[in-house]
């Protein structure tokens, strides 16, 4: 994972090691990388929800949140299955 994958440009609006990030970060590559049955936009709306519950202002968390929408599908691998 690269925790988030933000320009180094915008990092003194939010780094990518920001602590309220790196959970829903590291979940949100590990369902582009293996989605199976889940629609892009789902797993776009469980990383929104997983950085508010790590506490991250709806604020913040709507603009991370748009820019996977905008910027995320060329990552999105649909209808991949990881093997355990």
């Amino acid at each position: 994972s690269d925790l988030a994958s933000i320009p180094r440009w915008f990092w003194s609006f939010i780094s990518p090691e920001y602590s309220s990030l790196v959970y829903p970060a590291l979940l949100h590559d590990y369902m582009y990388l293996c989605p199976g049955n889940y629609s892009r936009e789902y797993v776009d709306n469980v990383f929104y929800s997983a950085m508010l519950q790590q506490g991250m202002t709806r604020h913040t968390a709507s603009k991370m949140y748009w820019a996977v929408r905008w910027f995320g599908g060329m990552h999105f691998n649909a209808g991949h299955v990881c093997k355990d």
